[in-house]
Order: C-alpha cells, then structure tokens, then sequence
C-alpha cells in the first residue's frame, strides 16, 4: 500500500489500537493497523483470540493457573499480603476463578521509576501461593508456565499526544495505578483520539489531551499520587493500612465506596450514601495530594508544559 493513499498509521493491534483503527475506518479514514506479531488468519478465525507480547512499564507481574480447593467459589479474590510479619507486600496478590475448578494467580509489585527490585514478585510468588493454600483457597499444585510483564501505570512521565503523534492505552500509561486494569481506558483513549484526529487533524492533539484531563487524568491526579506514596511507604505502614481495611466490620462498610473510588465507576453512579461516600473519599484525596511532585508532574505532562 502506498504511503500516500493513508490517513493514518496505528501500531499495535491490541485492544487500544485495533479500537482507534475501527473507529478511523468507520468515520471514513484511510487506515493501516499494523503489529510486529503474526498470526495466522486460520487460527484467530477459529479461537477468536491471539497471544500478544507484553510491554515494559512500571509494574511486575507474574500468574499461573492453578486449582482451586473449592470449585464452587466463583468471586474474585484480592488479598494484601504481608510477606513477613508486619511487613506489608508493596503491591497485591489475587486469585480470579476460571474455568472446571482453576485459577488465575498472581502477585503485582508497585515500583514507581526503579525496576532494581522487580525480582521480588518472583521471588515471593511462591511464598504468596502458600499463604492461599493456608487460608484454604488453593489445593493442588500451580500448572504450566509462569508469566510476566511490565505495566506503565497513572500517565505520569508520559505527553499522550504532539502533533501528528496521538499515545493511547498502555502506551499513553492508561493504567487504573490503584489496580492496573487497563483494557476500557485503553478503548476509550482509543475511541476518543480517533474522534480528535477525524474532528480535524490540525487542533487533534490539543483536544485529545483535554479529554484526558477532563476524564482519566482528574482519577489519576489524586489516584497516582496516592499509588506512589504507598509503594514508597515503610512496610510496617502497608500492613498496618491492610489490616485496617480487613478488620471485621470495616470490610463491609467501605466495600462499596471503596469499589466506585478503586475502579474508576464515580461518573454516572446513581446517587446514594455510596456515592456521597466515594466522593467524600476523592475529595479528601484532592486536598491531600494537590501539593505533591507527582500530581504537578500529571498537570504538566497532560498539558504539554
């Protein structure tokens, strides 16, 4: 294809770039999707999935299956971890139910710009996996390979947009920094650069990065601060705040607002005591993260200073 019959060129065909190219094409562009991965047409066709490299970023991973003691148990599971007695893991662990009794298993470790200590969610996931086994939530032994990556998370260090160049999804580091999902920031960043470049390619990145102001950035404003104080905190203060947040009847009372707040859902949550509560929680936020290095750098990064 000849490079003068494109209007644009989108890198990485994952759930963020194929998102932008479809948009693109729908809204009348002339698109190329490219990937450094090959498929074969046949296998996509008839699995309706595809393997895809992971990226580097900020934070380390790594998850096996594994089976579960009680088959019937279909709930997520996160879990604070103290990796020795009053030392809290700077990260968390989960368990997520799958299919005939299985699991996915893993073990996050916040790291902010120094990767020097990555190897430490390696060399705890093992250790992670029988702190499950003695609360009774895994049985038979962890199967097949064990996996990881890197995740850029909070936008921070990152200008998602300059000229003809729009970053979007893990690339623009759209990574909730309190949980790292990343796949609807990824579809929505996607979405709304797309619409920016076909509303007219000259002011696109200008209002690609007000929209992430006005939406995921205003989260990642109190959101990566607050992430980045409690990875660089003492482990003594991360097991104390993980307790706290397990104590009988604390749980209960802070799982809903906690859930709006830690996953992003404030806008267009119906009113209520929850939603009064979960505000309440990122206003306090705002106040107490609005002088922080982070947040000044989130400012300067999603305005092109």
């Amino acid at each position: 294809m000849a490079r003068s019959t494109l209007d644009a060129v989108v890198v990485g065909a994952g759930p963020a770039g194929s998102t932008a190219a479809f948009v693109l094409a729908r809204g009348g562009a002339r698109v190329a999707l490219v990937d450094k991965a090959t498929w074969s047409r046949r296998s996509d066709e008839r699995r309706g999935s595809r393997r895809r490299p992971r990226r580097p970023g900020r934070r380390a991973v790594g998850f096996r299956p594994a089976k579960l003691r009680r088959p019937g148990r279909d709930r997520p599971i996160i879990a604070l971890w103290d990796q020795a007695p009053g030392h809290g893991f700077p990260g968390y662990g989960w368990l997520f139910p799958g299919e005939a009794g299985t699991a996915n298993v893993g073990l996050g470790l916040g790291l902010g710009a120094d990767r020097s200590y990555a190897s430490r969610a390696v060399a705890g996931f093992d250790t992670f996996c029988d702190h499950l086994r003695r609360l009774g939530l895994l049985s038979a032994p962890l199967e097949g390979r064990r996996l990881g990556g890197w995740l850029k998370m909070g936008m921070v260090g990152t200008v998602a947009a300059r000229g003809r160049i729009f970053l979007v999804g893990d690339a623009a580091g759209l990574v909730n920094p309190l949980q790292g999902e990343g796949i609807a920031p990824a579809m929505t960043s996607a979405a709304a650069a797309a619409e920016a470049i076909l509303a007219g390619p000259g002011s696109a990145a200008y209002r690609y990065r007000q929209h992430l102001a006005a939406g995921p950035g205003r989260y990642a404003s109190v959101a990566t601060p607050v992430h980045a104080s409690a990875i660089t905190g003492s482990p003594r203060r991360v097991a104390l705040l993980g307790r706290a947040l397990t104590l009988p009847g604390v749980g209960a009372a802070v799982a809903s607002p906690w859930a709006l707040t830690w996953n992003d859902l404030l806008d267009g949550a119906p009113r209520g005591p929850t939603t009064l509560a979960s505000h309440l929680a990122v206003r306090i936020g705002r106040v107490a993260t609005a002088r922080s290095r982070v947040r000044r750098r989130l400012t300067r990064d999603l305005h092109d200073r």
